[in-house]
């Protein structure tokens, strides 16, 4: 959860169906934030391991906060190469 200002008010925004979806079977996932880019634009990283030892797969994605809807947009993703 974030907290954003709008006017004078700090206002509370759900955060949980920020993610990029995947293909596979996964098992686990994990989204983390990065940074703020710009006031209401926010850097995320999303790290998913798969079913059956088939490895692992790591995203970064932006997401706006779109003020006519209330939540956060997804406006970018794209595959991060693997560390190893």
């Amino acid at each position: 959860m974030f907290i954003i200002a709008r006017g004078d008010e700090l206002t509370p925004l759900e955060t949980d169906n920020l993610r990029v979806d995947v293909e596979g079977d996964v098992r686990n996932e994990y989204v983390n934030s990065i940074r703020w880019v710009k006031p209401g634009v926010l850097l995320l990283e999303q790290f998913d391991i798969f079913r059956g030892g088939t490895g692992d797969a790591r995203y970064q994605f932006i997401a706006k906060f779109d003020d006519k809807i209330g939540k956060f947009q997804i406006i970018s993703k794209k595959k991060v190469p693997s560390r190893e």
